[in-house]
């Protein structure tokens, strides 16, 4: 099935059988899925929309005993690097300080959205596994991480599509009534652009 990191909030499809799973599962290998995600990142990606593919791979020794795992921007023909690919849109943006980006994981690798964000040199506000101090709120915009799993739209394994919206949580209506971000307004940024590649 699909998850989300520890700190992501919003939406997550749980098969209550063991034939649900599978069907779901496969839609998900096959890309028959789209997730999009919102997050609030500091500064601004130079490009507005673009695709961020870059590989990536495990890299351990972080941490207070060295044990916590990090991933990491690969050289494609390293063994350990995994293909990834995040189409992106900057929604809305307040000053050059923050910026609304929805993204939208062509491929499902731990911390994708995370690591790619953070390699345009725009880290998500409260990452601080990605982004250090450059991932700190200011003001009244809370350091907790600011990435919400926004919708998915995936196959129905008795067929037909189901397709799930979940609302932000405190932290971050809180911090888009801050920049004055519209997120009830906001239309789908990918529309009319394929699902799969």
């Amino acid at each position: 099935m699909h998850r989300l990191d520890r700190d992501t909030s919003g939406v997550l499809v749980i098969a209550r059988t063991v034939p649900a799973a599978a069907s779901l599962a496969r839609s998900l290998q096959q890309r028959d899925a789209s997730k999009i995600y919102w997050a609030l990142v500091r500064g601004v990606p130079a490009q507005k929309r673009g695709t961020i593919k870059a590989a990536l791979a495990k890299e351990g020794g972080h941490g207070q005993h060295g044990s916590d795992e990090r991933m990491a921007i690969a050289e494609r023909d390293d063994d350990e690097a995994k293909h990834a690919i995040t189409d992106y849109v900057v929604v809305d943006q307040g000053g050059e300080e923050f910026a609304w980006v929805a993204a939208r994981p062509v491929t499902g690798r731990t911390h994708q959205i995370r690591v790619h964000l953070a390699s345009l040199g725009t880290p998500i506000v409260g990452d601080f596994k990605y982004g250090a101090q450059a991932a700190r709120g200011k003001g009244a915009i809370a350091d907790k991480l600011h990435l919400h799993a926004r919708s998915i739209d995936i196959a129905r394994p008795n067929g037909g599509r189901l397709s799930v919206t979940a609302p932000l949580p405190d932290h971050m209506l809180k911090s888009w009534e801050l920049l004055g971000f519209d997120a009830e307004g906001a239309p789908d940024p990918f529309a009319g652009r394929g699902k799969k590649r």
